[in-house]
C-alpha cells in the first residue's frame, strides 16, 4: 500500500472531521432559544380559572413546542409533572414569525391560601433542520428548554410592591465572619435583582431569590472597606411586570 494511499485517506479522515467540527460550531448560534416570551414570569391569581400566555417564533425556521407546568422537580417532564395546571396545546409547531397563544387551565387542587406558590412553565423547543444543509453531512440537533417563573397568588395577599417596606436587613458576626442577615417575612417570592451596600465605598453582592416567611444569610467578604458608620442597603425588586423597584434601609455599624 503506498504512501501517497495512506496520506489521502489520512487527510480526507481529518477534513471529514474538521467538516462536520465546522458544521456544529457554525450551528451553535442556534443553540438560543427562538422563542419570545411575552414576559419573564407569570402570576396566576387564586380567583381565576385559567390564563393567557403568548410566545412568538422569532426564527427563520419552524420549531416543535412542548409546554408544561411543573415545580421544577430533577427530570421533570410531562407525563412526571405534579401540578395543578394543564397547558393547551401541550405540543404544538410554531411556523417562523407567528405566534402562539397558550390557555394555562387550573384544576382547583387545593394550594395555600397564605401565600405564593411557586412553579414553571416549560417550553421545551425542538428546532427544524436548517435547509442547506447537505444530506451526506452529519447534524446535531440541540434542544432548548426555556423556564417561566409561574407564581399562583392568593387574591387576598395583594400585590408585591406592599413587601418592599417589610423586607428586614441586620448585620452579624460568626466565626470571624461577618454576615447580612435578609429576613423575607412577607407571603411574596422576592426575586432581587441587585443588592449592595453603600458607605463611603460600596459592595455589591450577589442577586438573591427569597421565598416567602424565609431568612437568607449572605457573607459579606470585603466588611471591612466599610468604615463605622451608617450603610445603605440598596436594593431592586423585579415587580410583577419585570420592572425594578427600588428599595433602601440603613443600617449602623
Amino acid at each position: 500500500m503506498s504512501c501517497f494511499y495512506l496520506l489521502y485517506h489520512h487527510y480526507k479522515a481529518v477534513f471529514n472531521l474538521l467538516s462536520l467540527t465546522l458544521l456544529i460550531l457554525c450551528s451553535s448560534s442556534r443553540c438560543e432559544a427562538e422563542l419570545l416570551l411575552t414576559s419573564t414570569r407569570i402570576i396566576f391569581s387564586s380567583d381565576k380559572t385559567e390564563q393567557t400566555y403568548s410566545i412568538k417564533n422569532r426564527g427563520d425556521l419552524p420549531v416543535m413546542i412542548q409546554a408544561w407546568v411543573d415545580k421544577n422537580e430533577e427530570g421533570g417532564s410531562p407525563d412526571s409533572a405534579n401540578s395543578p395546571f394543564i397547558v393547551i396545546p401541550p405540543v404544538f409547531r410554531l411556523e417562523p414569525g407567528t405566534m402562539q397563544n397558550l390557555r394555562i387551565i387550573y384544576n382547583r387542587k387545593k394550594l395555600s391560601t397564605e401565600q405564593e406558590t411557586l412553579f414553571w412553565l416549560n417550553l421545551y423547543e425542538i428546532p427544524s433542520k436548517p435547509k442547506n444543509i447537505p444530506d451526506e453531512y452529519s447534524t446535531l440537533t440541540v434542544t432548548v428548554k426555556t423556564q417561566v417563573k409561574f407564581l399562583f397568588r392568593p387574591k387576598k395577599i395583594g400585590r408585591l410592591e406592599l413587601a418592599l417596606d417589610k423586607l428586614h436587613f441586620s448585620f452579624y458576626s460568626q466565626a470571624g465572619k461577618t454576615y447580612l442577615k435578609l429576613t423575607n417575612p412577607t407571603p411574596f417570592y422576592i426575586t432581587m435583582n441587585s443588592l449592595a451596600l453603600v458607605a463611603e465605598q460600596s459592595l455589591v453582592l450577589p442577586s438573591q431569590f427569597i421565598a416567602p416567611n424565609t431568612v437568607h444569610h449572605i457573607e459579606i467578604k470585603d466588611f471591612s472597606k466599610l468604615k463605622k458608620g451608617n450603610v445603605v442597603v440598596r436594593f431592586t425588586v423585579i415587580n410583577d411586570e419585570g420592572n425594578d423597584l427600588l428599595g433602601t434601609q440603613t443600617l449602623s455599624m
